[in-house]
């Protein structure tokens, strides 16, 4: 049966707060025991791309650079570094440093009121990266070719568009639905290739410190408590080496 309208909305906002929480904006989800009638709905969680469909998705954006299609170009920035939609929209050429393999990030662009540039989420959201000479290189092809569109461009903005407009987060999430029914990858919006960027990190061994930073968070409290599940299933892994390297010391 369908899902009832009301539960339908508490699902949007569920998914919101954990967002709100992920980002350290609030600190504890106060969806989590709401009772709802009606049927009961697919409990709200963080959506991610495990590792196979993050290759693939990868491999989709990082090709075929276009001035028409810039927002391809910011899925690939945000799945290769993590950063919010927001920071990611405010990049401008001076942002990057292509000696050192660098991002920096010291702004937000404002959606809601369309003034342009905004302060960073909070004083932690302020940050250096380091980046991928593959990022690197797909974005030196679209300064080339803003250079040879020559784009009106007074802010020097990275993903400025032909239309002289950088895409906004439902352009971005129409071309993600898209890639979900076109590459049979999970539905996912620009955020989740935040959290994509983060799972895959913790995943290949990361230390939880270290992308408590990347990620702009105020502390590694709020990383652990966004990513517990991962967590969790690491401890397992571990506990599984532990058992086996301590198991060699008595043969």
């Amino acid at each position: 049966s369908r899902q009832p309208q009301h539960q339908k909305l508490h699902g949007h906002i569920h998914s919101a707060v954990l967002d709100a929480v992920a980002d350290g904006l609030i600190k504890q989800d106060f969806c989590m025991h709401a009772e709802l009638g009606g049927h009961v709905g697919k409990s709200a969680q963080l959506k991610y791309l495990d590792a196979d469909d993050m290759q693939k998705l990868i491999d989709e954006v990082s090709k075929n650079i276009r001035l028409t299609s810039t927002s391809k170009s910011m899925i690939y920035t945000g799945l290769m570094t993590g950063m919010r939609v927001g920071e990611v929209s405010a990049l401008t050429w001076s942002d990057i440093n292509w000696d050192n393999e660098t991002i920096t990030i010291n702004k937000s662009w404002d959606y809601a009121y369309g003034t342009g540039f905004k302060p960073a989420k909070t004083e932690s959201s302020n940050r250096t990266i380091t980046v991928t000479p593959a990022l690197l290189n797909h974005l030196r092809r679209l300064h080339a070719l803003q250079m040879s569109a020559r784009l009106n461009n007074p802010l020097k903005l990275v993903f400025l568009n032909s239309r002289c407009r950088v895409p906004n987060p439902g352009a971005c999430d129409l071309l993600l639905k898209k890639y979900h029914t076109e590459l049979g990858i999970k539905r996912i919006s620009f955020h989740g290739l935040r959290h994509t960027h983060a799972s895959y990190l913790l995943y290949k061994g990361v230390k939880m410190e270290y992308i408590s930073k990347r990620l702009g968070h105020s502390n590694t409290s709020i990383t652990r408590n966004v990513y517990a599940h991962l967590i969790k299933e690491d401890q397992k892994a571990e506990q599984n080496l532990t058992r086996k390297v301590m198991d060699e010391l008595s043969n």
